[in-house]
């Protein structure tokens, strides 16, 4: 079973983080196939060409998505790529017993290695409804031996209801097709029933790189899958199942930290613009399907710069490393709602302290809040006004809850202090839940409190008449 993970942690392109709501399984990074253009196919005598894999959902095919032309009706012939002359040779030959394994898992499958062991490569396709659908594995499987089991894990690359095929393709040492082996027919029908996407709420990316996520309460969850992005709106390195450098689950929290990842593998270390995607993949996609991606969330949790649409999104979990061309816009307020979330936030340098008796640390960082925290936190001001909105979080967690209260002293930024002014601080938790937290001290120019309580928080003044 373990090679099993291993195998799947090429499909999502490094390392594989199983986590399930009973435990966690690490899998050390598999090492990647080389990427390489992808083979030109033939489909109603014009010639095909997919376009740079970004993930499962779509591939673009001559500017057209494939997905909607193989509903529209638009189909190709299963033909064989052009061989080369091993295969006239008769040194390789094609995949043997290739079949699906769904009484193993619904969109596994396996195939023998028919050739010795660095004497060829497979290429992995996927056929959707009588057309070429995706390639999910470009160069792969070249240190297996004749007779060994090669493993495909397909769950994630099959979204549509349809029928799709297994197209494997024994290459040469250079990459040249040789000869190719096609699987029986298996119609999926996509089920009624979806993992929900994970909310922004429940995702945070601190400025020391501590990445959480909560796991989501389903019991179709298996694992997440991300997509880091960079200023350019450029997929950096490849998405992947989980690259966790000393992972912890704690409070049904998954944490790492994503920076020393993103250095470690492709020398990149995240900064200002930079962004992720996050998605719930599930156990069995016949009986519920992975979730939809979840909304850009920025590094160091700064709001984010751009409308995030389905087509800012990656379409899937593939094993491409090629970077998307996708940028993210600057985005300006312009409604009359959004220009009052923005107003409450602020990138002055925020100073604050905590009890040395706390049980755990906190992060307070500045943060512009979503339509339905800011009306929580309007729903209870009773007279005071809204000045600055923070994500403020136990240990950096995406938690909402403590066992123990932590007690935090924040400065008061320069421009909201006055005379004759009180201060409270409102928590929006979970399920939308305003919390009031009084001011515990008499320094006009702090406000501490005390709470069990985390993820959005708003700072509120009210000015009084002197005594």
């Amino acid at each position: 079973m373990r090679n099993r993970w291993k195998r799947l942690a090429v499909v999502f392109g490094a390392a594989v983080l199983v986590v399930c709501q009973n435990g966690m399984i690490q899998v050390k990074a598999a090492e990647l196939p080389a990427t390489e253009q992808s083979l030109t196919q033939e489909s109603g005598g014009e010639d095909v060409k997919p376009a740079e894999e970004t993930g499962l959902e779509t591939e673009a095919v001559d500017g057209e998505n494939v997905e909607k032309g193989a509903e529209e009706g638009d189909s190709a012939e299963l033909q064989s790529e052009d061989v080369n002359e091993n295969q006239k040779e008769g040194t390789l030959l094609p995949a043997e017993e290739l079949s699906w394994a769904h009484e193993e898992q619904p969109g596994f499958a396996t195939f023998k290695i028919p050739n010795a062991k660095g004497t060829a490569f497979y290429k992995v396709d996927l056929l959707f409804n009588g057309g070429w659908y995706k390639t999910v594995q470009q160069k792969a499987f070249g240190d297996l031996d004749k007779g060994e089991i090669a493993e495909l894990f397909l769950f994630h690359d099959i979204t549509e209801s349809g029928k799709y095929i297994i197209q494997v393709t024994t290459l040469d040492t250079d990459g040249k097709p040789v000869c190719q082996m096609f699987s029986e027919e298996w119609e999926y029908t996509k089920p009624g029933i979806q993992l929900p996407q994970i909310q922004t709420q429940d995702i945070c990316w601190g400025e020391d790189g501590t990445f959480s996520c909560k796991i989501p309460e389903n019991p179709n969850f298996l694992q997440f899958v991300f997509c880091v992005m960079d200023a350019n709106g450029n997929q950096v390195g490849y998405k992947f199942g989980s690259p966790v450098v000393n992972p912890t689950i704690e409070n049904g929290v998954m944490s790492f930290n994503m920076n020393e990842y993103l250095k470690n593998m492709y020398g990149v270390t995240a900064e200002k613009g930079f962004y992720v995607f996050v998605q719930a993949t599930s156990k069995d996609v016949t009986a519920c399907s992975d979730s939809e991606w979840s909304e850009a969330h920025m590094f160091a949790n700064e709001p984010v710069p751009g409308n995030s649409t389905s087509s800012d999104k990656p379409a899937s979990s593939g094993s491409s490393g090629d970077s998307s061309e996708t940028a993210v816009e600057v985005w300006k307020p312009s409604t009359p709602d959004e220009i009052k979330r923005y107003g409450a936030y602020s990138r002055e340098k925020i100073e604050f302290s905590v009890d040395e008796k706390n049980a755990y640390a906190v992060t307070v960082q500045n943060a512009m809040q979503g339509k339905l925290c800011y009306d929580s936190f309007e729903s209870v001001l009773g007279g005071y006004t809204i000045g600055r909105t923070y994500n403020i979080l136990p240990a950096g967690q995406a938690a909402y809850i403590m066992d123990g209260k932590a007690k935090i002293t924040l400065q008061i930024p320069g421009s909201l202090q006055a005379a004759n002014r009180e201060y409270r601080m409102i928590c929006v938790t979970e399920n939308g839940i305003p919390v009031i937290l009084k001011d515990l001290d008499t320094n006009p120019s702090t406000i501490t409190f005390e709470t069990n309580v985390y993820y959005a928080f708003a700072l509120v003044y009210k000015d009084v008449v002197a005594k």
